[in-house]
């Protein structure tokens, strides 16, 4: 897949259609795919693919116009990291050994997995686990949770971890601010 996009990136580089264009557009995809396979497993919801397509379409358009009011062009990570910080901390520029977490919830039942990405080599592996939880900020938890026990059975203690559950990253942020 990763060879798929990079040569998709490549073959309409010099065209109008940018990086940040292809890869949200795939991101559409994926997102719409995986969520018409999840209602058909576990709802057992068929789906069609030209219903698939038009949401595609559709979530694609919402993510073109979306504008945060943020006159700039980018909106970049930093941004959503918070500019203050006590005690010893190191940005993610400032490590070498980053980890990706992501948990997928349903009815108690959890999928967690952990991306871990050494910024230096490019070398990345994985690591996944079925758990329970009683909801999903708990599923979110226990992803960040498994990264860190992974990370210190790894020996790797100077890391960053990237989450898509600000709610969990804002909570363990005050917490870890507040020691």
């Amino acid at each position: 897949m990763l060879t798929f996009v990079e040569n998709l990136i490549k073959g309409l580089s010099g065209t109008e259609i940018g990086r940040k264009e292809i890869l949200t557009y795939l991101g559409c995809i994926v997102d719409q795919v995986w969520m018409s396979r999840n209602q058909s497993c576990r709802e057992g919801v068929s789906c069609h693919i030209d219903e698939v397509q038009s949401r595609v379409k559709n979530v694609y358009g919402k993510y073109s116009n979306f504008s945060n009011g943020n006159t700039d062009a980018e909106v970049g990570p930093s941004q959503a990291v918070p500019t203050e910080r006590k005690g010893n901390w190191r940005t993610i520029q400032e490590v070498e050994w980053i980890l990706c977490t992501d948990a997928s919830w349903y009815k108690g039942e959890v999928e967690l997995a952990t991306v871990l990405i050494n910024k230096n080599t490019d070398y990345w592996t994985k690591k996944t686990e079925y758990n329970k939880a009683i909801s999903a900020l708990d599923a979110e938890l226990t992803a960040i949770s498994m990264a860190l026990s992974w990370a210190l059975e790894e020996g790797r203690y100077e890391i960053h971890i990237l989450s898509d559950c600000q709610i969990a990253v804002q909570a363990l942020d005050k917490f870890l601010t507040s020691l």
